[in-house]
């Protein structure tokens, strides 16, 4: 550990905020902390052990005395530590509790205590790494590896307690050692191998138990009434237990090979009286299949007498298709050959109402025919001339009126022309103008225009007269191309009328003679139509006639004696029903008979095999016997089968007992060395020394550190005296370890206590320690660093030739790179030390006052 800088303010007699810059010092080795008694000089000590553990160092300071007396109210008590330690580099910042004065008013206010750890993240800048105090607290003592109480003795040495590491019980010592050196590795080391030897035991312990547990499963198998709770072979060696379960074996196999021979002589015996049953039953089962074939064949006959007489009551209508009924098969051939030419004939028999009614239809239409030409006939004879006789005197009555009408237009419009041609000078007077010229005489001047009178006729009046006289005169010529239409007309009534009447009579009358003449063409066109239909159908009613008479005479061959040919079917279909019982009733009879011979065959060869088939009663006893026999071989079976079973089982329970010797075998190989050499670690068989690991590793860090001391020790005394290690217990474990501590007088070659050593010589000896312990732990380095030891006081002990010794040896530590602060009041120290910080006193009210003076 190497302290880099210190930072307080408002601690003990020291109001201000100071920095102490230990890094500052260089190459200087030594440095002095001087003043006056009281003035401050341990409370730097005090500032430094309650940066790190909260606390202050002597036992007999107080850490409520830190809040400084002197300081204002608005300073804040804090201490703030830069240290590095192969952990790392890191800074402290702590405040204690402390009550100071109310800034306003009267009284005191309380101020809790509070901790902030950083790290360094390197070019001066410092991250957190605690959120509480606990926490903090937890991180500074890891990175030191030191508590307070190690600290105290291996790094600051208190005024008051610089002997303690020298006076220490080995317990204790040994504490100290193993933090310094971290030998915890070592201590991890046998708390490993002895987790592995704990494990190899407990597989030991678990495979002893799994050979146990096998063996104990073997005699577990055994019946109820052979099991015992007594296993002689349970805690044997393997040949003796494998000698114990052969025989165990072997034992109930031979038992085995005895229940399989009473099992299968019982199983013989079973097998002949079933044979002897099996052939009592079947020789009842043949006879009971003669009985029934012989009542099948008397069945049979009956069913074949019957038949035979139903098929002779339909003899005549087999007679008819020359069917005998003597031959069915033969028979029903024949009457089915006549039945399939029948189905033909039968449809045409029920085809014949529909083929009569057929031709009686033809003959309606074929009236009807004639009375729709006959319509016709006397339409276009009769009809047709009356019609056009009264068309013809209605068109002369039409041409008469047309030529009246004609006549009176010519008439009205020759007097309109007159009657205007009169008022013609009237007209003209009504389109002259002033000053316009007459058109008759070009005259401008006007002076007795004619005056038009009553009745005045226009030049309109006579365009329309002109073109009623044309009107008429296109309704007499059209009347008279109808004239030329109707030949036979040779004159026309000369009758006069309106112009109205006889227009629209024209136009009725050539509707009418269109009319008669469509009708002219229809009554010819549907005369031609009827006469083709009737020649049609009179050609058709001929072929009807003719198809009828022929299927007439076909039905009467095939009715044969019957009134149609369905009732001939009907006959045939029975008799040939009649002729397929007939066939089965024959077949059927020769069928049974063929079942009594086999039957009768069977049983007799039966009886020619197994005499005991002629037996025809079942004894009872033979029964009883096979029943008793069936029993005793059932239980034979069982036990054979249960022995066989027990056999097998057993044999593989004895393959499980040989693999759990094998895996106990092999796991006591497996767990030898580990065992061993556990126990070499902890000190136990084999290890020669009889101490663990972890204390093998600390007495050798303790000889050398005593041997480096003793170095020291022998520069600072003349070589009178050496320390040496003893046996000694760490409580109540006898550890092995030499960690006591006692003092050899080379002079006298007589060893001492410690205690016995004066002041001066105590001083001395704690101090070699300190610096034995520094150089080893720099020497291994791996441990706890110790770069920086603070000495409070202890020199006044010494004279001033021991003194000389001890500054010279302090000197040699400038080499090494190590730095030393004391703090004394000798003034052979305070001549000899360069670098120091002066701690004085302001005044009874002010307090303390510090001053660092290193050279540059």
């Amino acid at each position: 550990m190497r302290i880099h800088s210190l930072s307080f303010a408002a601690i003990g007699p020291f109001a201000g905020e100071y920095t102490i810059p230990f890094d500052a010092l260089g190459g200087s080795s030594l440095f002095l902390i001087d003043g006056p008694t009281g003035a401050g000089k341990s409370t730097i000590i005090d500032a430094i052990v309650f940066a790190l553990y909260g606390e202050v160092a002597g036992r007999g300071s107080d850490r409520q005395r830190l809040r400084s007396d002197f300081a204002a109210a608005s300073t804040e008590s804090f201490t703030e530590l830069d240290f590095s330690t192969s952990a790392g580099r890191f800074k402290v910042r702590r405040t204690p509790d402390y009550t100071r004065a109310k800034k306003r008013g009267e009284g005191f206010t309380a101020v809790g205590s509070s901790v902030v750890a950083f790290r360094s993240t390197g070019a001066e800048g410092w991250e957190p790494v605690s959120g509480s105090k606990g926490e903090a607290d937890a991180e500074i003592q890891r990175w030191v590896g030191l508590t307070k109480s190690q600290f105290l003795q291996t790094v600051v040495l208190p005024q008051g307690e610089f002997t303690n590491f020298l006076a220490a019980e080995s317990k204790d010592r040994l504490t100290i050692l193993e933090r310094i050196f971290a030998t915890e590795l070592y201590s991890r080391i046998e708390d490993a191998f002895d987790e592995r030897r704990r494990a190899a035991e407990q597989e030991r312990h678990d495979a002893d138990a799994a050979v146990r547990t096998a063996i104990r499963d073997v005699y577990s198998r055994l019946p109820d009434d052979e099991a015992t709770d007594d296993v002689p072979i349970e805690k044997a060696e393997r040949p003796a237990a494998t000698s114990a379960l052969t025989d165990l074996v072997a034992d109930v196999e031979h038992r085995l090979a005895e229940q399989s021979r009473v099992a299968a002589a019982l199983a013989a015996e079973l097998e002949a009286l079933d044979g002897r049953l099996e052939a009592r039953r079947a020789g009842a089962q043949a006879r009971r299949r003669v009985d029934e074939c012989s009542a099948i064949v008397l069945a049979a006959e009956a069913t074949d007498a019957t038949s035979r007489d139903d098929a002779l009551a339909h003899l005549p209508v087999l007679a008819s298709v020359d069917a005998d009924p003597a031959e069915p098969a033969a028979a029903g051939r024949v009457v089915d050959h006549m039945l399939g030419q029948l189905e033909q004939a039968q449809v045409s028999e029920q085809g014949l109402p529909a083929a009569e009614q057929a031709l009686f239809d033809l003959d309606e239409s074929i009236v009807a025919f004639d009375q729709q030409i006959g319509s016709l006939d006397h339409e276009r004879d009769h009809g047709l001339p009356e019609r056009l006789r009264s068309l013809a005197v209605s068109l002369a009555t039409c041409l008469a009126d047309s030529q009246r009408i004609a006549a009176a237009a010519a008439h009205e419009e020759a007097a309109l022309v007159q009657k205007r041609l009169d008022g013609m000078a009237a007209e003209l007077a009504g389109g002259l103008h002033d000053g316009a010229a007459c058109p008759v005489c070009g005259s401008r001047e006007h002076p007795q225009p004619a005056e038009a009178t009553d009745g005045q006729v226009t030049s309109k009046d006579v365009a329309a007269a002109t073109q009623r006289r044309s009107a008429a005169d296109d309704h007499r010529h059209a009347i008279d191309v109808q004239r030329a239409r109707l030949a036979e007309l040779t004159e026309v009534p000369d009758d006069s009328g309106s112009a109205e009447g006889p227009l629209a009579s024209l136009r009725q009358l050539e509707s009418a003679i269109e009319e008669l003449q469509q009708r002219s063409r229809t009554l010819a066109d549907n005369r031609a139509g009827l006469d083709l239909r009737r020649a049609s159908a009179v050609a058709e009613r001929d072929l009807a006639m003719l198809a009828l008479a022929t299927r007439r005479t076909a039905l009467q061959d095939s009715r044969g004696d019957f009134a149609t040919v369905a009732q001939r079917v009907a006959a045939l279909s029975a008799a040939r029903a009649s002729l397929s019982q007939r066939e089965r009733a024959v077949a059927a009879l020769a069928a049974a008979r063929d079942a009594l011979a086999a039957a009768d065959a069977a049983l007799a060869d039966l009886v020619g095999r197994l005499p005991e088939a002629a037996d025809q009663v079942e004894t009872a006893e033979l029964a009883e016997e096979r029943r008793v026999r069936a029993t005793e071989s059932q239980a034979a079976e069982t036990s054979r089968a249960s022995l066989t079973s027990l056999v097998a089982d057993l044999r593989a329970r004895v393959v499980k007992v040989d693999e759990a010797f094998d895996r106990h075998d092999a796991v006591r190989t497996q767990t030898a060395d580990v065992i061993a050499l556990a126990a070499i670690v902890r000190g136990g068989d084999g290890n020669l020394l009889s101490q663990p690991l972890s204390a093998y590793v600390v007495q050798t860090m303790f000889d050398e550190v005593l041997h480096v001391a003793n170095q020291r020790l022998r520069a600072m005394l003349d070589g009178r005296f050496e320390l040496q290690s003893t046996e000694g217990r760490t409580g109540r474990k006898l550890t092995g370890l030499g960690l006591g501590l006692e003092v050899r007088d080379l002079r006298t070659d007589t060893v001492r206590k410690t205690s016995t050593l004066s002041g001066g010589e105590s001083f001395c000896a704690s101090l070699a320690l300190a610096l034995g312990l520094a150089d080893t732990v720099r020497a291994h380095a791996g441990g706890i660093e110790i770069g920086m030891l603070f000495i409070d006081e202890g020199f006044g002990s010494l004279d001033i030739d021991r003194l000389d010794d001890v500054m010279s040896e302090l000197g040699r530590l400038q080499a090494d790179g190590r730095t030393v602060g004391v703090i004394s009041h000798v003034t052979e120290m305070k001549r000899s030390i360069q670098e120091r910080i002066d701690v004085r006193e302001v005044g009874a009210r002010e307090g303390s006052t510090l001053e660092v003076s290193w050279v540059d």
